[in-house]
């Protein structure tokens, strides 16, 4: 648990004459607050929501579920062969009792390919800043919204 307001580790004040609090200023907010809030203020969900993803982490985080994998695999084949390749290389699987084709085996993908702008975003990383806003009238909540917060990007 982590409270509202405490000093923050990288507080330096006799070093540095540096005093830093870490303020979490929406600890008590519910995940819908949070959508909420993006919402009034038109800002637009970002593309790895809007494609599926439950979460916003490391692209091959390995905590990711298999679901998430899946979509890995979907969306960039080449690093999803290269971590296969690394498992086998090293000896060492992300899980301890299979390899990642195994851990995906049978699941669906978590991606959604209906918004083709998010999906392109997603792959290229290319962002205008007219992608950021929407009009609120606009604002959809996401598919990856109310997905839970379990395993990685997705």
């Amino acid at each position: 648990m982590y409270n509202e307001i405490e000093i923050h580790r990288t507080n330096a004040t006799a070093k540095a004459n540096r005093l830093v609090h870490h303020w979490r200023i929406v600890i008590n907010y519910s995940e819908r607050d949070i959508w909420e809030v993006l919402c009034r203020r038109g800002v637009r969900p970002p593309p790895v929501y809007i494609c599926g993803w439950n979460r916003f982490s490391c692209r091959m985080c390995i905590f990711s579920l298999p679901k998430h994998w899946a979509g890995i695999k979907e969306l960039f084949p080449d690093e999803y062969r290269a971590f296969r390749e690394d498992e086998i290389r090293l000896g060492f699987t992300l899980d301890n009792k299979k390899n990642l084709d195994e851990y995906i085996a049978g699941v669906e993908s978590c991606v959604d390919y209906s918004d083709e702008k998010a999906i392109k975003q997603l792959i290229t990383g290319e962002f205008s800043v007219d992608d950021v806003y929407c009009a609120p009238d606009k604002w959809r909540f996401p598919s990856g919204a109310f997905q839970g917060g379990h395993g990685g990007p997705c």
